[in-house]
């Protein structure tokens, strides 16, 4: 129900724009925000913990999804969630004990990274980025597991139930 509401007020927030350009930029905004669901074709990234890992050694840490995280976007991503999790600017990726959280929820491994992009370009794009040879150190060195496919059909992300542009303005009234 909450959802159906808040798409009401989306659509009648945009209706209340006058200039199709402004209710483009908002809807741009949104998509920015996480603030709106998204479905697209994509691929899907699984990483997970070494077969062996102990608690000094073998695990996925927080700065290594940040960092998968970071060279996805800049490979290209448009979207993103882990293990359901929608992502966008404002999200933090933290270890609290031994759990890793996202938006402040515990994520178990192996972490599933859906990404919406191109699927014909993205894991090429990806393998230039430092990331993918960070992620190629800790697989050879430490075990940990990392799989790249191409999702099966479209990708539907959820909105971020907590994302929301509650302030805008237009570029015509900027000055």
């Amino acid at each position: 129900r909450s959802a159906q509401l808040e798409a009401e007020v989306r659509e009648l927030a945009g209706s209340a724009l006058g200039n199709p350009l402004d209710r483009q930029r908002l809807a741009e905004a949104e998509l920015a925000a996480g603030a709106v669901p998204v479905t697209g074709p994509g691929i899907v990234v699984t990483v997970g913990d070494a077969p062996d890992a102990t608690q000094a050694k073998g695990l996925v840490l927080d700065s290594d999804l940040s960092r998968l995280v970071n060279g996805l976007w800049q490979a290209g991503a448009e979207s993103m969630a882990i293990n359901g999790r929608r992502l966008s600017s404002l999200p933090p990726i933290r270890a609290a004990g031994a759990a890793i959280t996202v938006d402040f929820v515990s994520l178990s491994p192996p972490y599933r990274l859906e990404v919406i992009g191109d699927p014909g370009t993205l894991p090429a794009r990806f393998n230039e980025t430092p990331a993918a040879a960070w992620w190629q150190f800790l697989t050879m060195n430490y075990g940990l597991t990392m799989e790249i496919e191409a999702a099966d059909g479209d990708l539907d992300l959820a909105a971020d139930p907590g994302m929301a542009v509650r302030h805008a303005t237009s570029s015509d009234e900027e000055d």
